[in-house]
């Protein structure tokens, strides 16, 4: 009876757990690392990223000037 008793306390503890669906998000210090690398022409794209690199383009295309580009781009060659 122990044992039955133990194995039902733990997968009572554990349905929580495992109900919960598990919390994905993006740093957005690592997204903004991102964009400047795209800007900077370092970055690195394949079929399934297209879309989400030309959103980057159209939106922060007048920041390709940008000192922090411009940094990168020195410190990346």
């Amino acid at each position: 009876m122990r044992l039955a008793s133990a194995a039902v306390l733990a997968l009572g503890l554990a349905a929580p757990a495992l109900a919960a669906p598990p919390e994905v998000s993006v740093d957005p210090r690592f997204e903004l690392l991102g964009v400047v690398q795209r800007l900077a022409g370092a970055s690195r794209e394949g079929a399934d990223t297209a879309a989400y690199v030309r959103a980057i383009d159209r939106r922060f295309a007048p920041f390709k000037g940008h000192p922090a580009v411009a940094l990168y781009r020195g410190m990346a060659s």
